[in-house]
């Protein structure tokens, strides 16, 4: 029996990946994932309710919040350092 909520699950590893790259908006992060903004809001939400560090900052002279994962992420064995 599939369930619709762990969909979500792979996004969220996606949103995290970015957002380690760079500073995103929850447009540009929206656009990335394929997802509305209102889904990646909810998605940034959840991973701070579980202790995932994300920092936020003003983009420029705009009302536009650009969003970063500060959580390190973990080395795999044969994966990029």
């Amino acid at each position: 029996m599939s369930d619709d909520r762990y969909s979500v699950i792979p996004v969220a590893f996606q949103l995290l990946d970015l957002t380690s790259r760079s500073w995103l908006t929850r447009a540009e992060l929206g656009q990335a994932l394929d997802c509305h903004e209102r889904t990646v809001r909810r998605i940034l939400d959840a991973l701070r309710t579980a202790g995932v560090t994300i920092d936020q900052r003003p983009r420029g002279n705009t009302t536009a919040l650009e969003y970063r994962s500060t959580t390190p992420r973990r080395r795999t064995r044969g994966g990029p350092a």
